[in-house]
């Protein structure tokens, strides 16, 4: 467009040594009318590099490459910084990379558009999505919080320890995830009341409020909630299998790693809050459910070494010494005596303590092999009890 201008400029100079006034004045006019045409195209071409932008951003987001996709959102923000996609999307790319500061930046974002209108011309309102996008950037700050919590904790029963001291930091460090998690509970509750069923905003309640200390609310949630990814895993693999026997050899790898990624995915967040759920059991004196999550996620991953750890401490609770025993071996067989050696060392110590039970309490329980199994006349434990009414959001 640049070399029009200056075509119909020279065109208007020859223009003006030939012709009266009046056919200046029309020159005039037509290099108003180029002006006009040439805003038009810079805004065409505005048009042109937002698409680019953002095909780019989204591109880069869904194959996970979140750093480079924060570049390409920033770039369409850079040309319209109040598009509603852009902004959130550059605040769900930043939350995935997870670092406090693009976190606490995300927050920031989510502040602003949260009360947006969402509506979609296909999707119907989306905006119980952005809230659970929001309560999520909570929780993960909240995660780095929890972390902080359990050091504390664990320094605290260290020898020679400041004891006064570590608990004022053990007690602000826990005020500040919970802060965050309050922020977090009532977003999901939001999402619920728009979104009934949402299985993302079940799980968050489930984890913010098993971690702050919310037992009963927490646990029926996270009950729900595991109902829920069983069922979800069990439809992907038929779902799987069923394709497997129509399509044969027709079906792509990209289709079964669709499904398995699925399947990985839901089996990993059910784990989480399964180990959650047990530790708050234990919490709550209730040693024969705690075992029972213990086993699950051993059965979904038996290379998990803090389960063998506390289901130990489980066993140990219900005075099933024997059993204790035999996690805290397995424990130390499957660790690393450098990376994992303070672990071990308490493991150790509960190792010793748990030996002499057992054989003062004459624990004879035949031992196994298996990770995941039961010993020989350990009789199974009682069926569940039926689940807390869950808590009703407006």
């Amino acid at each position: 467009m640049h070399a029009r201008p200056s075509f119909l400029s020279r065109a208007c100079l020859v223009a003006a040594t030939v012709a009266s006034a009046g056919s200046l004045t029309g020159c005039i006019g037509l290099t108003e009318l180029d002006q006009q045409i040439e805003k038009g195209q810079e805004k065409e071409d505005d048009k042109a590099r937002l698409a680019h932008f953002e095909d780019a951003a989204q591109t880069y987001y869904d194959g996970g490459k979140y750093a480079q996709a924060i570049v390409q959102w920033r770039r369409v923000l850079e040309l319209d910084p109040n598009r509603p996609k852009a902004n959130w999307g550059l605040a769900k790319s930043l939350a995935m990379t997870g670092s406090p500061a693009n976190l606490r930046e995300a927050e920031q974002i989510f502040l602003k558009i949260k009360d947006w209108d969402w509506s979609h011309p296909t999707l119907g309102d989306r905006r119980h999505e952005v809230l659970k996008d929001f309560a999520e950037v909570y929780v993960q700050l909240a995660d780095y919080y929890d972390r902080d919590v359990r050091a504390l904790q664990e320094k605290l029963e260290q020898p020679n320890a400041d004891g006064a001291k570590i608990r004022q930091q053990l007690q602000e460090q826990a005020q500040r995830r919970n802060e965050l998690l309050a922020k977090a509970i009532p977003l999901y509750q939001e999402v619920l009341a728009r979104s009934p069923d949402n299985p993302y905003a079940i799980g968050g309640l489930a984890k913010a409020n098993l971690m702050a200390g919310n037992d009963q609310a927490g646990i029926a949630y996270a009950r729900q909630y595991i109902d829920i990814s069983v069922r979800s895993q069990q439809s992907w693999q038929q779902q799987l299998e069923t394709m497997q026997k129509e399509r044969g050899a027709d079906l792509t790898e990209e289709q079964r790693a669709y499904f398995k990624d699925r399947i990985r995915g839901a089996r990993e967040k059910e784990l989480k809050l399964r180990l959650l759920l047990a530790s708050v059991l234990m919490r709550n004196n209730d040693s024969v459910g705690a075992v029972r999550e213990y086993d699950r996620v051993i059965e979904l991953d038996p290379a998990v070494p803090a389960s063998y750890v506390e289901r130990a401490q489980a066993y140990a609770r219900g005075r099933s010494y024997r059993l204790a025993v035999n996690d805290l071996e397995h424990y130390l067989k499957i660790t690393d005596p450098v990376a994992q050696r303070q672990p071990r060392i308490r493991a150790a110590e509960l190792l010793e303590k748990y030996r002499v039970l057992a054989s003062a309490e004459g624990d004879s329980v035949p031992t196994t092999s298996a990770p995941g199994g039961r010993p020989g006349g350990y009789p199974p434990p009682p069926p569940p009890p039926a689940p807390a009414p869950l808590p009703r959001s407006r």
